[in-house]
């Protein structure tokens, strides 16, 4: 579809990231299956050479998986107060709470003074991750 189709002057910003999101996985798609075949056709002429690469890249992707499933799990810690193992870390100073009362206070006082006039600057993905649902 071209640049400058009139679908994408009626997108919004959640549409287009989302969009650019498809395009990366898309080109890693397309990455993946080039890189596949010619590991393919090398493996005829020099089939040790591309397991030992294949070996080595595949040890280096599930390092990467690990690390971020880590992160991940340190990100609920932050948050929740635990990981995804139960875990509680009652020495952890830096563990943030989220309370769901003062979230949905919170909203609530948003869809209060939701109106037209505001109802535009309000669908921007910036003005939603400026929130604080935490103490101060």
């Amino acid at each position: 579809m071209p640049v400058n189709h009139k679908i994408f002057s009626e997108i919004n910003e959640a549409q287009w990231l989302w969009y650019f999101h498809n395009i990366c996985a898309d080109e890693k798609e397309d990455f993946e299956f080039r890189r596949d075949l010619i590991e393919y056709s090398s493996s005829f002429s020099s089939f040790e050479a591309v397991s030992e690469i294949r070996k080595k890249r595949e040890e280096k992707e599930n390092i990467l998986v690990s690390k971020t499933n880590e992160e991940f799990n340190i990100g609920l810690q932050r948050l929740f107060g635990r990981g995804l193992d139960g875990d509680i870390e009652s020495d952890s100073k830096d563990i943030k709470i989220a309370d769901p009362k003062k979230a949905i206070e919170a909203y609530n006082k948003i869809q209060s003074g939701y109106n037209k006039k505001t109802q535009e600057a309000k669908k921007d993905y910036k003005y939603w991750l400026g929130i604080d649902l935490e103490d101060s």
